[in-house]
């Protein structure tokens, strides 16, 4: 890898987390100024009873911090998208390409690009999959504690609590999504690796390939005990003198370490590629064979017209932030909080 290459990497690694950073300070602000609203129309509304005030809010605290934080979730996954495209970036591969002459030395450049095309793909939906469930579960516990905070007259979740707390996805951005693309690209090469450029393929074999890449990097996933903590926690993360933040990691580590988290991002898998299948691969493949070399450059132009800074938000992180099973996980986590 080149200097520069190396350099661009890092600098996108670090806009990432910055983008990170900035969305959980943005969370943070619509947070604060909800509870400022709120608190005092709360304390002193002349509509209904203390407790009918306090349980018309239980829906309402859930749906609107939900609600506004979900959309900073997007800027993240945009600087993600950005990595995906640098770090399976097929640009060099094709200049070398074209001024390559030499007939083996284009077999392994076509190869190459092969690994990488699929790589973008699959990368896209297993990387929005991990930070849409991890942020949706983040928000569900701020959430709560608003809520506690509102109708118990407490003030655990203060502006710096939220902003520390929230701001813990970044290590996801910043590590765990670096150790998840090398579960995809190992599952990638076994599954694509040794299929020949002259091979015709139609729309079924492919996805009979994609959904055997994808049995192999959910069992990657799930196979190591402690993925939660590798791919979302910084280490020694609840190692901290202020009890209160230590219960809202704990909390964390808690929902997000169940077997309905782990179904809920199955789910969004198959959702993922629903999207991932309807978005690039159907418009790249019909009934019709064609050989694998031919359908490379359709798959390629397709990736690039969905990409870069003019092109529209991708349709997928939208998609699965609105999957059902991860909402009622939400949901269930929010309401396991509030009435524990």
């Amino acid at each position: 890898m080149s200097f520069i290459s190396s350099t661009m990497n890092f600098l996108n690694r670090n806009k990432t987390k910055l983008a990170s950073l900035v969305a959980a300070g943005s969370a943070g602000y619509y947070i604060y100024q909800y509870i400022n609203d709120t608190s005092n129309q709360f304390e002193h509304g002349s509509s209904g009873s203390f407790v009918e005030r306090k349980n018309n809010l239980v829906d309402e605290v859930f749906e609107e911090v939900t609600r506004k934080c979900s959309l900073t979730s997007v800027s993240i996954c945009k600087k993600i998208e950005a990595i995906l495209d640098e770090e399976f970036s097929s640009s060099t591969i094709l200049d070398q390409l074209n001024l390559c002459t030499d007939g083996d030395k284009k077999i392994e450049l076509f190869n190459e690009l092969k690994l990488t095309i699929f790589n973008r793909i699959l990368s896209e939906v297993y990387s929005f999959s991990l930070f849409t469930g991890l942020w949706k579960v983040q928000i569900s516990i701020v959430s709560a504690y608003v809520y506690l905070d509102l109708t118990n007259r407490t003030n655990f979740m203060e502006k710096t609590k939220q902003l520390e707390f929230l701001q813990l996805s970044s290590y996801f951005c910043d590590q765990g999504l670096y150790q998840l693309l090398d579960v995809v690209t190992k599952s990638v090469k076994e599954t694509f690796g040794d299929i020949n450029l002259d091979e015709e393929v139609d729309f079924t074999k492919i996805l009979l390939m994609f959904a055997k890449c994808q049995d192999s990097i959910k069992n990657s996933i799930f196979s190591n005990e402690s993925f939660i903590k590798d791919y979302f926690f910084q280490p020694n993360v609840g190692d901290t003198e202020d009890h209160f933040f230590k219960r809202l990691t704990q909390d964390l580590f808690e929902y997000l370490n169940t077997e309905d988290f782990k179904k809920c991002l199955e789910d969004s898998f198959v959702q993922g590629f629903i999207i991932i299948k309807d978005r690039i691969l159907s418009r790249c493949l019909n009934k019709e064979k064609i050989k694998l070399a031919l359908l490379l450059p359709r798959i390629r132009k397709v990736l690039e017209e969905n990409s870069g800074p003019n092109a529209k938000d991708n349709p997928t992180v939208y998609f699965l932030m609105e999957v059902q099973k991860l909402k009622s996980y939400s949901e269930n986590v929010y309401e396991s909080i509030i009435t524990s």
